[in-house]
């Protein structure tokens, strides 16, 4: 069964099951080791809707980095941080909302509806997110299926 990792699996994947590096590749600073602000996919893709009375199509737009520009991690995963916040299955709601803020050690400005949390960070060409590592999260809102921001997908495989 495939799913979405947990934010501290997340962050446990990125880190190799090591306990403490900044980053997926270590504790130096290295930004030629991950995607970054790198573009070079720029593709949109138009799909008109079924039995809608006009002529209106949906569009959704790809923008990122092709998968394994970069030196891997030191299980084999490529491109952890830089070329997209990554979904997590974790999700943020008045019921749980101090919970999350004791567990990730900071403030979280609750809007309505779901908070996603995403971790990797979607970096902007003048950001400097990355030195904040595999610690940075991003709060997605999430509203009638649709997102507050771009966000990447990473399945776990779960075994029985």
């Amino acid at each position: 069964m495939l799913r979405l990792p947990s934010y501290s699996e997340w962050e446990w994947f990125a880190r190799s099951g090591v306990e403490k590096p900044k980053f997926s590749w270590g504790n130096e600073e290295d930004s030629s080791r991950e995607a970054l602000s790198r573009v070079d996919v720029r593709e949109t893709l138009f799909q008109p809707r079924v039995n809608h009375p006009t002529d209106v199509v949906v569009s959704l737009s790809l923008l990122g980095t092709r998968v394994g520009l970069f030196e891997p991690s030191e299980w084999g995963i490529y491109d952890l941080m830089g070329a997209a916040p990554e979904l997590t299955s974790d999700v943020i709601v008045p019921a749980n909302i101090e919970q999350y803020r004791r567990a990730l050690g900071q403030p979280i400005n609750y809007r309505p509806g779901r908070l996603r949390i995403a971790k990797g960070v979607l970096l902007a060409s003048r950001s400097e997110y990355w030195r904040e590592g595999i610690s940075k999260i991003t709060l997605v809102g999430e509203r009638d299926n649709r997102f507050s921001g771009p966000v990447g997908i990473r399945f776990v495989l779960e075994g029985n």
